[in-house]
């Protein structure tokens, strides 16, 4: 209960745009501010999709679907540079499911930077002690196919962020 209501915080607050912070994922956690970084996200409309045809990148889209695999809302070509995902999160820990990622390669495989933000209350630390997330297939199995499966592109690209939201 207490994740789905800071989704729906966490999605005005996000699509109202700002000034966040944010952190590049490691292996480690981070005990001081040094690590992070402000980022300026501009206001975008709000768009409830339905299929990933309706995707665009004028545009805050959030999946229709509560079981939308991977990501809470995302931005493609988001300035025409980059491409941001979001998973909102209350805990310190999330897997990436490959195979969400990949359902959506029309949108995001463009040569841009996917930039997948975990977005996190400004409580108990947690932009902190979050740390690199694993992918894994729908299994939750460390996912290792990547050269067979032609999903390369999802490891070569994906820059993993945490994005703390002030409440």
């Amino acid at each position: 209960m207490a994740g789905k209501f800071f989704e729906m915080i966490a999605h005005d607050i996000l699509q109202r745009g700002g000034e966040f912070k944010v952190r590049e994922l490691t292996g480690e956690i981070c005990i001081d501010d040094d690590e992070c970084k402000k980022l300026n996200i501009p206001k975008l409309d709000y768009k409830q999709i339905c299929d990933i045809d309706e995707i665009d990148s004028l545009h805050y889209n959030v999946p229709k679907s509560q079981t939308f695999e991977t990501v809470d809302a995302l931005t493609p070509e988001y300035d025409g540079k980059l491409n941001y995902l979001y998973q909102m999160m209350i805990s310190e820990t999330h897997q990436i499911k490959v195979n969400g990622l990949d359902k959506l390669k029309s949108k995001i495989k463009n040569g841009k930077p996917i930039f997948l933000f975990f977005v996190v209350p400004n409580i108990d630390s947690l932009i902190y002690n979050y740390t690199l997330q694993d992918f894994v297939t729908t299994g939750n199995k460390k996912y290792v196919g990547w050269e067979n499966n032609g999903t390369s592109w999802i490891r070569d690209n994906v820059v993993q962020y945490v994005l703390e939201i002030d409440l």
